[in-house]
């Protein structure tokens, strides 16, 4: 071909090339400019369907006016031969450019966040890439990256018979080693399914894996051992294999990952969006944005400290506090194991049943970021073997242990699990559960019964964090460290007052006085500022504004980890509290979507979105919260409260607000008068009308404003409640 001229086009040198054609520099005679010439593979241009098809899609691929991404000039046809021209870029294809060790990180966060730019662009138009790897990404001389061979992409989905079609073109090395398309294609591709743009985002997350390390995630020795990894395996965290990343890169990465498209980033644009929140410096760590200093709040705080904080309090019981008694050993979290579940038939051929059990746990437990799971790969040993919990931990290097069974008879299941803390050997829970094989498919059987174990032992509710609860109480004010403060929070969440949000606050202020670095102290510490405005609870306006300190904070922690679920929900309370709804929503849905299955989230969430009058959103989130709480706290109720009162169902409105159970909280009685109030039966509100004015601390024409203001209520909702306590009798409500 060199030296050939093909229409005005005249070829030069060649430029590479591989299953899907040769390229070639070449110079355009009419417009005396280089072009890169790609000429169509014979089996590619011997099918006229084909090559309408490819016609039409380059028609909307040369629309991709975006600078990362390599321009298509023509598609053309001369002497026979099918070829399209393109933008001549010159640089070095990423794969050249990769060390062994992985890029340096600034470069690496240089490439990756043009990536995202030029597939967000590219999808926008409904094109899909579907052969996103290193040898299709080039960097310039001058460092711009330049993504190739959209030429060659799909619009709209690829189907089943285009993703069969590139499988079987996958480029092998002579002793069959994986070099290109296979390691980098995600699992619905290899499955033969129909792809969207969420199969580009796994690719471009193997990607982003290698530029990390040097290594590919799933790099087996055979065609068929990189696909089973492909499909099965989950690999080692980035900064496992090297040390000097951040650390917020493991979750993004790992969530470009997921073997289950719902579960990666919605789109190109988030992922860029998580890639920027991870914000480095120069030496290749994590930088923050400044967080204000604590003004005169801190330096006391640290010269005095409090002489009486409240140590996980009952009644008025407080302990002191020495902050230099809170160590910073803010990695510390729930640990847990699952052990290989046991076939409990004895019959080989049910072996599927227990070992798909097993990695569903361990993959649905993995997506709860207050655990630390312990890898499949780990425990294997523990197949079929008797063993004691507390050996396991302690090899393991965890503190609980998961343990199973499972039976098959004929069309019945049964699941049997236990709990165990491997400290002292207890079991802290257990559960059998009996299915019918015949009301369901295997696959839907086992994501029941998971979605039933993980409702028992994960989440905020689950028997595995009020564990965790429990012992942090007994711990002495001496032992105390950061993850230590982070459970104060989930202790208040439990019951809200006065005491446990001033115990949780101050510990955590001296938490991140000492370190900007931990997420969940800096996302927790903004929302109990929140709280703060929120309830007028241990308020200290002459310091500081409690919103403006919460609404850094929470910033703050989604920026040093974009894919947190509790940065992104303590900033959506921020935000509702500030009024900025259309943001808050925003965060809502991103915290909701990062784990579907946390119960506090999704109840938080739809809660604040029902009281703004949005229950056809919220009141889904929350029911869904209750069916995934073994014991789910009263004030799930509030959302049922506020749907049943807006819809004139005052009966029903009152007995939720009769289950709720806060002491000193002001609504409760607002709740249980206003609901009497509409319902014309005054003498009953009566009682609560008085518990009211005792718990109102001011003037009650002011309760409207501060129930939209403070309360994130939508004015909708304070009007109807101002409404039903005139009719109760309360005076002084102007207009009502």
């Amino acid at each position: 071909m060199i030296g050939r001229t093909l229409s005005h086009f005249k070829i030069i040198a060649k430029i590479g090339g591989g299953g899907m054609g040769e390229v070639y520099r070449a110079e355009d005679t009419n417009l005396k400019r280089e072009v890169a010439l790609k000429v169509l593979p014979s089996e590619l241009a011997g099918s006229q369907e084909r090559l309408e098809r490819f016609q039409r899609e380059a028609e909307t691929l040369a629309a991709l006016d975006h600078p990362n991404i390599v321009t298509i000039y023509s598609v053309e046809q001369a002497e026979g031969v099918h070829f399209l021209t393109m933008q001549l870029v010159e640089g070095k294809p990423l794969s050249e450019l990769i060390p062994a060790d992985g890029l340096p990180i600034e470069q690496l966060f240089e490439i990756a966040r043009p990536l995202t730019e030029a597939l967000a662009a590219a999808h926008a138009r409904g094109v899909i890439h579907r052969d996103l790897k290193p040898g299709n990404i080039m960097v310039t001389n001058d460092g711009r990256v330049k993504v190739l061979d959209f030429g060659l992409a799909k619009t709209g989905q690829l189907t089943a018979d285009d993703a069969h079609t590139q499988l079987a073109t996958a480029p092998l090395t002579e002793e069959g080693r994986i070099i290109g398309t296979l390691a980098y294609m995600s699992p619905e591709q290899l499955a033969g399914k129909d792809l969207a743009a969420s199969s580009d985002i796994f690719s471009l997350g193997v990607v982003l894996y290698e530029m990390a390390t040097g290594k590919r995630p799933f790099d087996g020795d055979t065609p068929i051992s990189t696909i089973s990894a492909i499909l099965h395996e989950i690999p080692s965290s980035v900064s496992s294999l090297r040390k000097s990343l951040p650390r917020p890169l493991d979750s993004v990465i790992s969530r470009c990952l997921e073997k289950d498209p719902q579960q990666r980033f919605r789109n190109a644009d988030d992922l860029g969006m998580a890639l920027r929140g991870v914000e480095i410096t120069p030496a290749g760590g994590v930088s923050l944005r400044p967080v204000s200093q604590f003004a005169i709040g801190v330096l006391v705080l640290l010269a005095v400290i409090i002489a009486t904080i409240a140590f996980w309090p009952s009644g008025n019981e407080k302990v002191a506090l020495n902050p230099t008694e809170v160590t910073n050993e803010h990695s510390r979290r729930p640990s847990i194991a699952v052990l290989p579940f046991s076939n409990a038939s004895g019959d080989p051929e049910q072996e599927y049943l227990s070992n798909g059990l097993t990695e569903e746990l361990i993959t649905q437990l993995s997506k709860y970021q207050d655990l630390l799971v312990v890898a499949r790969t780990s425990t294997l040993e523990y197949k079929d073997q008797a063993v004691d919990v507390r050996t396991v931990g302690e090899s393991l290097g965890i503190r609980y242990v998961l343990q199973g069974s499972v039976q098959k008879a004929g069309n019945k299941i049964r699941l049997t699990a236990q709990l165990s803390d491997a400290d002292d050997g207890r079991q802290i829970w257990g559960e059998s559960y009996d299915r019918d094989l015949t009301a369901s498919d295997f696959f839907s059987l086992q994501d029941e019964l998971t979605g039933e174990v993980l409702s028992a032992i994960a989440g905020s509710y689950g028997a595995l964090f009020q564990a965790e609860l429990a012992a942090a109480r007994r711990k002495p004010p001496e032992s105390l460290d950061a993850y230590d403060c982070v459970l104060r929070v989930y202790d208040y969440l439990q019951i809200h007052s006065g005491e446990k949000h001033l115990a949780a606050r101050d510990c955590l202020e001296l938490v991140v006085d000492e370190s900007t670095d931990y997420v969940d102290a800096l996302a927790w510490l903004a929302y109990l500022y929140g709280e703060e405005y929120h309830h007028r609870w241990n308020a200290r306006p002459d310091e500081y504004d409690a919103l403006d300190r919460a609404l850094q904070l929470g910033e703050a922690a989604v920026q040093l980890d974009a894919v947190s679920q509790v940065a992104h929900g303590c900033l959506a309370l921020t935000l509702f509290m500030r009024g900025d709804y259309d943001r808050a929503t925003v965060e809502a849905q991103r915290a909701v979507d990062l784990n579907p299955r946390n119960a506090l989230w999704l109840g938080l969430m739809g809660l604040y979105l029902s009281q703004l009058g949005d229950s056809e959103r919220g009141l889904p989130m929350v029911r869904d919260a209750t069916l995934l709480s073994p014991h789910p706290p009263t004030w799930f109720r509030m959302a049922f409260f506020y749907d049943h009162y807006l819809a004139g169902r005052y009966n029903e409105a009152l007995a939720d607000a009769r289950l709720l159970d806060w002491d000193g909280d002001f609504r409760i009685p607002l709740f249980v008068a206003a609901s009497y109030g509409q319902l014309g039966r005054v003498d009953e509100a009566a009682p609560a009308l008085a518990e009211f004015r005792g718990l109102w601390p001011m003037p009650v024409e002011e309760l409207r404003t501060e129930l939209i203001e403070r309360h994130a209520f939508a004015p909708e909702l304070a009007d109807r409640l101002m409404e039903g306590l005139t009719n109760a009798g309360m005076e002084g409500l102007r207009g009502f």
